[in-house]
């Protein structure tokens, strides 16, 4: 299964040790670490947004796509991590990673 082999490669992580909840909508913050970690992106990191715990488990993920220019944000360096993304910011970071 494809959830299983994203799992184990660690990109994706489940809500429970048994449950993956595919049709739960996605927050930016998550969406955003998944993207990253799926294209191999790292860095040393940098600044980050300044709405982004930086104990959050995406934190890491969100600063470095801040440096590689896939993450923009929604204004004022701040990116609403928590929010649910929607299609159109979404198809965007794709985009924008596509480009890499």
């Amino acid at each position: 299964m494809q959830i299983t082999k994203l799992a184990e490669q660690g990109i994706v992580n489940s809500k429970t040790a048994t449950s993956y909840a595919p049709g739960e909508k996605i927050t930016r913050g998550d969406f955003a670490m998944f993207l990253v970690r799926t294209l191999g992106l790292t860095s040393a990191g940098g600044d980050n947004f300044d709405d982004v715990d930086p104990d959050a488990e995406y934190a890491q993920a969100l600063a470095i796509g801040k440096a590689s220019g896939i993450l923009n944000g929604v204004g004022d360096n701040k990116f609403n991590p928590e929010a649910f993304i929607s299609r159109q910011d979404l198809m965007t970071i794709i985009a924008r990673g596509m480009k890499l």
